[in-house]
C-alpha cells in the first residue's frame, strides 16, 4: 500500500511528466534519425555489393567465358574459387546456353545460402573468328548473402539507440535537477506552507520562499499572490468565526429537542392513522360477522336436529373462526383510541398485555415464533393503557424480527411487581447486543441495525413510557435480549 501510494505520487508529479515528455520526444527523434541512418547505410551496402559484382565482371568474366567455351572444368573451378573469396559471395552457378544446352548447369560452387540473399546474373559470350559478333554461350549466377549486412545494421542501430538513451538519461537528470532548483522545490514549499496554515488557523505566517528576493519572476508573483490570498482568507475567517460560534451553540441546544419532537410527531401521526383505520375495519367487520354468527348458530341447531355430524362439525368450526375474528376486532377497537385524547387512569396489567399479545401472536404464528406469557398476578398501574399496549406490541414485533431465521425461536413476557412499581419484560431468544450498540439504541432519530431487527421506534417507545411516568430499559443479565417496561402502581 505504501509503495503504491509512493508510485502514484511520483507518477502524478510535474517532474515525472516533464521527464516523460523529454524521453518521449527524444525517443521519437532518435528513432527517426536512426531510421534514416539505417536506410542510408543499407543502400551503401547495396552499392558495395554492386561494386563487387562489377569487379567480378571486370576480373573473372573473361576467364569464365574462356573456360566455358573450352569446357575446361578445372579452370571453371579456379574462377569460381576466386569469386567466392570476395566478401559476401556464397554460391556461384555457371550454366551453358550453347547449342543444345538451353541453360544446362555446368558447374556450381560455394555453400547453400540461408536466409536473405541477393541474386545477380551476368551473361557470358564468346566472339569467334568466324562469327560476326559476340555470341551468348552461358550465364554466371551469383548468390550474395545479406546476413552480414543485417547484422551490421542491427549492431549500428543498437549502438545508436544505446548512446542516445544514455545521452537522454544524462540530459533528463540535468533538466530534473535544474527544474527542482528553479521551480519544483518552491512549489512544494508553498504547498507545505498552505497545509501548515490550514492546520493552524489561529496563526498567520506569510510565505517566504528560500530564494533571492530580488528575482522578480513568476515564482515571486506566485509567492505574493499566496500571501494576499492568505491575508484575505484570514480576514474572512475572523469575520465568520464569531457567527459560526453563535450558530453552533444554538444548533446544539435545539437539535435534541427538534429530533425528539419530530419523531414523536411522526409516531403520533402514524398511530392516529392506524387507530382510525383499525376502528373502521373493526366496525365494518362486526356487522357481517354478526349475521354469520346468527346463521351459523341456526345451522348448528338444524344439524343437531337432523343428527348430521358432518354439518354440525363444520358449523362448530365456523363459529370458532367467528369468535377468533371477534377477538381480533375487539383488540383493534382497543388500539383505535387516540393517545392524545386518553388521560392517565388506572388500568389492569392484563388489559395492557392481552391485546398486545393477541395481535402479536397473529404475526408470530406466521414465522413459527411462539409467545409465552408467564403466570402473573393481575395488578393495576397508573398510565394511558392504549399507548402502553402499543409500545408493548412494538417490542413484540421487534422480538419477532430479531429471532427470524434462528434455530431457536421464542418470546417470553413476564410480570414482576413491588409495592411501588410493576415491571413488564419482553424477552426473546436472540443473544445480547454489543455494548456500543446498546449505548445508541435509545438515541433520537437513530436507525440502528441489530442483526435483522430494525429498532427505529425505541426512542419513541422510551418517550411514551416516560410520559406515562415510567421507564423503558434494556437488560442483558440473562444473556438474552430483554426489554423492561416499568410503570408506577397507584399509591395506597
Amino acid at each position: 500500500m505504501v509503495f503504491r501510494h509512493t508510485l502514484e505520487k511520483v507518477r502524478n508529479s510535474i517532474n515525472a511528466k516533464i521527464i516523460f515528455v523529454v524521453f518521449a520526444l527524444s525517443g521519437a527523434v532518435t528513432i527517426i534519425i536512426t531510421g534514416f541512418q539505417l536506410f542510408w547505410d543499407y543502400h551503401e551496402e547495396l552499392r558495395e555489393i554492386d561494386h563487387n559484382v562489377q569487379l567480378v565482371e571486370s576480373t573473372f568474366k573473361g576467364g569464365v567465358e574462356e573456360a566455358l567455351w573450352n569446357f575446361d572444368i578445372t579452370m571453371l573451378r579456379v574462377q569460381t574459387s576466386g569469386i567466392l573469396n570476395i566478401p559476401g559471395f556464397r554460391q556461384v552457378f555457371i550454366s551453358s546456353w550453347m547449342e543444345g544446352d538451353s541453360g544446362k548447369l555446368i558447374h556450381s560452387g560455394g555453400r547453400r545460402t540461408e536466409g536473405k540473399y541477393l541474386v545477380r546474373k551476368i551473361d557470358l559470350s564468346h566472339a569467334g573468328p568466324e562469327s560476326p559478333g559476340p555470341v551468348r554461350i552461358g550465364q554466371l549466377e551469383l548468390h550474395i548473402d545479406l546476413t552480414g549486412v543485417y547484422i551490421r545494421l542491427w549492431k549500428k542501430a543498437g549502438i545508436i539507440l544505446l548512446t542516445q538513451f544514455l545521452k537522454t538519461l544524462m540530459v533528463s537528470g540535468l533538466v530534473l535537477y535544474a527544474l527542482n532548483r528553479i521551480l519544483t522545490r518552491h512549489l512544494l514549499a508553498a504547498q507545505r506552507h498552505l497545509i501548515e496554515q490550514a492546520e493552524q488557523a489561529s496563526e498567520y505566517t506569510p510565505l517566504k520562499l528560500p530564494r533571492d528576493p530580488s528575482w522578480n519572476d513568476e515564482i515571486k508573483s506566485l509567492e505574493d499572490s499566496i500571501n494576499r490570498m492568505q491575508s484575505l482568507v484570514r480576514e474572512r475567517y475572523e469575520a465568520l468565526a464569531e457567527l459560526n460560534e453563535t450558530l453552533e451553540r444554538k444548533v446544539v441546544e435545539r437539535t435534541k429537542l427538534i429530533a425528539e419532537q419530530q419523531e414523536k410527531l411522526q409516531f403520533a401521526s402514524k398511530m392516529l392513522a392506524l387507530g382510525e383505520m383499525a376502528g373502521g375495519i373493526a366496525h365494518e367487520i362486526n356487522s357481517p360477522l354478526t349475521v354469520i354468527s346468527l346463521l351459523s348458530h341456526d345451522s348448528l341447531r338444524i344439524a343437531e336436529k337432523l343428527k348430521n355430524e358432518r354439518l354440525r362439525s363444520s358449523m362448530a368450526r365456523v363459529l370458532q373462526t367467528v369468535d377468533k375474528i371477534g377477538r381480533i376486532t375487539s383488540s383493534l377497537r382497543g388500539f383505535a383510541s387516540e393517545a392524545s385524547q386518553e388521560g392517565m387512569a388506572l388500568a389492569k396489567v392484563s388489559t395492557i398485555i392481552n391485546d398486545a399479545v393477541f395481535l402479536g401472536s397473529m404475526r408470530g404464528a406466521g414465522s413459527d415464533t411462539p409467545i409465552q406469557v408467564e403466570p402473573y398476578t393481575d395488578v393495576e398501574v397508573y398510565c394511558r393503557a392504549s399507548v402502553v399496549s402499543q409500545v408493548l406490541l412494538g417490542l413484540i414485533y421487534n422480538a419477532i424480527n430479531a429471532v427470524a431465521g434462528q434455530p431457536e425461536r421464542w418470546i417470553s413476557i413476564e410480570v414482576e411487581f413491588d409495592p411501588k412499581n410493576v415491571r413488564i419484560s419482553v424477552s426473546d431468544s436472540s443473544r445480547c447486543l454489543p455494548d456500543e450498540l446498546v449505548k445508541k439504541m435509545f438515541l433520537p432519530l437513530a436507525a440502528h441495525d441489530f442483526g435483522k431487527t430494525s429498532n427505529l421506534g425505541l426512542n419513541t417507545f422510551s418517550n411514551i413510557i416516560n410520559d406515562n411516568g415510567g421507564t423503558l430499559s434494556y437488560d442483558c443479565a440473562r444473556q438474552y435480549t430483554r426489554f423492561i417496561v416499568e410503570l408506577s402502581r397507584p399509591s395506597t
